[in-house]
């Protein structure tokens, strides 16, 4: 996916465009995000921060050491999820922008969290907190 997408808020009054690295859909099961999207958060990933129509319609939370929530100032929709000093590695809501019928469903992270009263059907890479803190560390030269 090379071509920018448009998203937007359920209101309309956050409205972006944004280029998805492509259409693999996450999903995270941390309680801040299930606390955040009323369920696990699920995103694609993005190449870089999106570009909105109207900066100021958008709010940000900073909900940790290392992480900010974007999110509408008037409907409240959860709109991604990026680190807070790399605004470029962020996770873009899944339903906030058109995804194709090719898109998979490929992992679900923090998944010790995940409640055991809802599961889904399809098969995805797992990881736990601590595994998916270390694939994005950086590489270093040992």
């Amino acid at each position: 996916m090379s071509q920018p997408v448009q998203g937007r808020c359920l209101c309309g009054a956050c409205t972006f465009s944004v280029t998805l690295r492509d259409e693999n859909v996450d999903a995270c099961h941390c309680g801040q995000c299930r606390t955040w999207a009323a369920g696990p958060f699920m995103d694609v990933m993005a190449l870089s921060a999106p570009v909105f129509d109207d900066q100021d319609a958008v709010g940000v939370y900073r909900s940790s050491e290392w992480g900010e929530r974007l999110f509408c100032k008037t409907c409240g929709s959860a709109l991604a999820w990026r680190f807070a000093d790399d605004h470029d590695k962020i996770a873009i809501s899944a339903f906030a922008v058109p995804l194709s019928d090719a898109a998979t469903f490929r992992s679900e992270v923090f998944i010790y969290a995940k409640p055991r009263f809802y599961d889904f059907a399809q098969d995805t890479k797992k990881m736990t907190g601590e595994e998916l803190m270390a694939a994005m560390a950086p590489q270093g030269n040992a």
